[in-house]
């Protein structure tokens, strides 16, 4: 599995949030989709914490979510 670093994250995040569609940023980065979506949604959720690849601190409810 490809790890990314928080600086490709947030590029891809800044490009959806700016108008781009998930699936463009996700070929223009190469990033998964799905990966993508998640993070996206983690992003938004948490910030830049929702970023880290643990989600120690997360209650149950959003450990079922994702």
């Amino acid at each position: 599995m490809t790890k990314y670093s928080k600086e490709e994250k947030l590029a891809a995040i800044k490009a959806v949030e700016a108008g781009e569609s998930i699936a463009q940023v996700s070929r223009q980065s190469q990033i998964n989709y799905s990966l993508l979506k998640w993070i996206v949604r983690s992003y938004r959720e948490h910030g830049e914490k929702g970023l880290s690849s643990h989600a120690y601190n997360w209650t149950g409810e959003q450990n079922m979510k994702y």
